[in-house]
């Protein structure tokens, strides 16, 4: 299989498992310089596992790409970033990372990952009007939305995409606060008063709760209404 129908192959990949919503990074050789086992155009597939599908190059850029590209995933942000040494750039564009090769090569390559994360999961917590209707509108948007009670709610169902909102009009709010913070959702907020946002939090305090995940209750969200 030549090269570019292999980078093809991986494009199609990623478009499945973009519309699986799966979270992944994908990297593109936009130029290189011989010797270098990496051609330009050629593309892959770096999953949070580690897993690469396709090829950017051998030994001397794997292991930088995929670092890179665990990186990207973690912050969201897509990066360039350049292998070899300053001297077979020039002069630096702002915001371009130079790294090393892993191994001694005169060669030298520009990759370009991009993060590719799922539409953010929307898991509201409560039983009224409301969070019926905070659903409907996180649907509108093209988010996964789901509505459950404190008991339902599963921090291991939870993940960096996911957005809690807690609306059980003090009916369990401390309990589904702890179970979202002590998770690996990526937002926590809670629909209470001043002394309800203060209770929780309180709550989590004396339940041994890190400075860290006490932080990540948002008390108040929603419209101040007075």
């Amino acid at each position: 299989m030549s090269a570019r129908a292999e980078a093809w192959e991986v494009l199609e990949l990623a478009t499945e498992m973009a519309r699986q919503g799966e979270m992944f990074a994908l990297a593109t050789v936009v130029w290189r310089q011989g010797p270098s086992s990496g051609h330009q155009g050629s593309r892959a597939i770096i999953t949070p596992a580690g897993e690469i599908h396709g090829w950017i190059g051998g030994a001397c850029a794997e292991p930088v790409v995929l670092g890179e590209a665990r990186r990207a995933l973690e912050d969201g942000e897509p990066r360039l970033i350049l292998l070899g040494t300053r001297d077979a750039f020039g002069e630096m564009p702002e915001g371009m990372l130079v790294v090393p090769m892993s191994c001694q090569s005169e060669g030298a390559m520009e990759v370009y990952i991009e993060p590719v994360l799922p539409s953010p999961q929307v898991i509201v917590v409560g039983d009224s009007p409301m969070t019926s209707t905070l659903v409907e509108m996180a649907g509108l948007l093209g988010w996964k939305a789901q509505l459950v009670s404190a008991t339902e709610l599963d921090p291991n169902q939870l993940g960096p995409t996911s957005v809690v909102v807690v609306a059980t009009q003090g009916h369990g709010d401390e309990e589904a606060v702890e179970a979202a913070v002590r998770s690996k959702a990526g937002f926590v907020g809670l629909v209470a008063s001043a002394g309800g946002a203060g209770a929780a939090k309180g709550y989590l305090a004396d339940r041994g709760g890190a400075e860290e995940q006490i932080a990540r209750s948002k008390g108040r969200v929603g419209a101040n209404l007075g």
